[in-house]
This record gives structure tokens, C-alpha cells and sequence, in this order.
């Protein structure tokens, strides 16, 4: 659990200047207005587009007036928004390593590959992988990257 604390610790060094309030309501106010557009387009109905449209604007006047009023919804979101990024990103990284490296890996056995060259042979006299430089300039010793 020690994500959380990080996350914790993220939300005490955000960034809750008026600028940063202020892109937080265009994005919202964007969002719900494309949110809105879509519900309808699909539905011809202006019940829920109206609230939609109201709190975007709602969030875009409040957000350029009195920006300090919505430090703490923005504090909120924030934390939201860090916490379903650390489960998502984690979910993905354990279906990733489950679903694709393990298998890859057994099969990689099943079949003897040794990838990464990590068999201990007694009679080897050097583990040392040569590369051939005959192409390479003094140039390009200059410009490494």
C-alpha cells in the first residue's frame, strides 16, 4: 500500500494555482459540452444536455471569477483522478505480465531457448560478446547519441 502514500504525497505537492483552476474548468466545461452534444445527438432530448451544458458553464464562469471556490473540487478530482491511475496502471502491468510475459517465457523453456545467454559453461573461456567496430569513425565517438 505504499502507492498510496505516494499518491497522498502527490496531492499535498499539487499544483492548486488559479491558472491550473482555470484549465480544470476549460476541461471540464469542454468535456461536458461534448458529453452533452453526443447525448443529443443520440437522444433529441435537451433534459440532460441542459444540466450538462449548465454545470460546464457553471464550472467555466465559477472557474474564471472565483477560482478559489473550486480549489477544493479540483483537490477532489485530482485525487480521484491518481488513485483509478494506480489501479488502472497496475491491473494493466499484472494482465501484461500474466497474459503476454509468462507465456512467453514457458514457451521460450518449453522449446530450450536460453534469450539471454545465461547458461554457466565450465569449459568457456570467456563470457566477453565481441562487436565488430570496423564500420564505426572517430566522428562518431564525438556524437555518442
Amino acid at each position: 500500500m505504499n502507492w498510496i502514500k505516494e499518491i497522498l504525497k502527490e496531492i499535498q505537492q499539487l499544483d492548486t494555482s488559479n491558472k491550473a483552476i482555470r484549465k480544470f474548468c476549460v476541461v471540464i466545461a469542454v468535456a461536458l459540452g461534448v458529453i452533452g452534444s453526443f447525448i443529443y445527438l443520440k437522444t433529441q432530448s435537451l433534459t440532460t444536455v441542459k444540466w450538462l451544458w449548465g454545470i460546464g458553464l457553471l464550472f467555466l464562469i465559477l472557474g474564471f471569477i472565483l477560482p478559489s471556490v473550486l480549489r477544493p473540487v479540483y483537490r477532489l478530482w485530482m485525487l480521484l483522478a491518481y488513485f483509478i491511475g494506480g489501479i488502472v496502471s497496475r491491473v494493466i502491468l499484472t494482465v501484461l505480465f500474466y497474459f503476454v510475459i509468462t507465456p512467453t517465457g514457458l514457451v521460450l523453456r518449453l522449446f530450450g531457448k536460453d534469450v539471454l545467454d545465461k547458461k554457466f559453461e565450465k569449459n568457456r573461456e570467456s563470457y566477453w560478446v565481441k562487436k565488430d567496430l570496423s564500420g564505426i569513425t572517430k566522428e562518431q565517438y564525438g556524437k555518442m547519441y
